[in-house]
């Protein structure tokens, strides 16, 4: 099973390099968008989207809060919030990490963190 974990998206070399193989995915995903260059699996209160490059390299990786319809499917790949990152607001994100603000967004290294009014809406990984 692979976990990632809020933390790994603002430490270096944190996420599994595994999970940047288009195949591996390709076999755990619970579902792939018909160019099969976006994948996602669903776990209890998030979604996990790969997205793959024309030249099958992982573009990025992004979590974001399940809705109410997607279920958890799979138990080869979860998220864990270790951080309660999810139920923070845009001002307290911003203080902790003081980073640069880029609209609804904030850059910490690889990541990217969108808001939408002020609340986390989902958490991008390019690596």
């Amino acid at each position: 099973m692979y976990i990632l974990k809020t933390t790994d998206f603002f430490t270096k070399d944190a996420i599994n390099k595994a999970l940047y193989d288009k195949n591996l995915i390709t076999s755990i995903a619970d579902e792939c968008s018909e160019n099969q260059k976006l994948f996602a699996i669903y776990n209890t209160h998030y979604k996990i989207e790969f997205c793959f490059a024309e030249n099958d390299t992982l573009h990025y990786l992004m979590i974001e809060e399940a809705e109410c319809k997607e279920r958890k499917s799979t138990n080869q790949c979860e998220f864990v919030d270790d951080i309660d990152f999810f139920s923070k607001k845009f001002n307290e994100i911003a203080t902790v990490f003081r980073t640069k603000t880029v609209g609804n967004d904030l850059v910490i290294g690889n990541a990217l963190i969108h808001f939408e009014e002020e609340n986390v809406d989902s958490l991008y990984y390019f690596p």
